[in-house]
């Protein structure tokens, strides 16, 4: 008996549910990329220590599906693409989410990662950051 309870336990905590971007308050940025074909460049292994040290968290999605991210576990799609604003002549966009969880920028041309590189640097919040670290 005190093995099933156990095992129930265990199980429950072994299931999380999929996140949504106000589990990454305070903890990272997010990059969120609709619609665009080609996302070579933000998986370039070149850019990895440049995501990381802006806790920067891209997700790509096509069609409504993610294709591409550098988070690992399940997330719920559909509270992140809600985040996105269209144009009425444009199917792409994309969100800069910041630490506190409202978006910083957005846009529809495909963003460039000195681009928003160069916008998360400008943050207040970023700027404490390197003060503190030197990164």
């Amino acid at each position: 008996m005190h093995f099933l309870i156990a095992f129930f336990i265990l199980l429950s905590f072994s299931y999380s549910k999929p996140k949504i971007p106000r589990d990454f308050q305070w903890k990272n940025r997010i990059l969120i990329l609709d619609n665009y074909r080609n996302d070579s460049l933000w998986s370039d292994e070149t850019l990895a220590v440049e995501i990381q040290n802006r806790k920067l968290i891209i997700f790509h999605f096509v069609d409504g599906k993610l294709i591409n991210t550098n988070f690992q576990e399940e997330i719920d799609s559909f509270k992140f693409l809600e985040k996105l604003k269209y144009k009425p002549d444009s199917k792409s966009a994309w969100a800069l989410l910041g630490l506190d969880g409202g978006v910083k920028n957005s846009g529809y041309e495909f963003p460039l990662p000195e681009e928003i590189f160069k916008l998360i640097d400008s943050m207040p919040m970023r700027q404490s950051e390197i003060r503190t670290s030197g990164k």
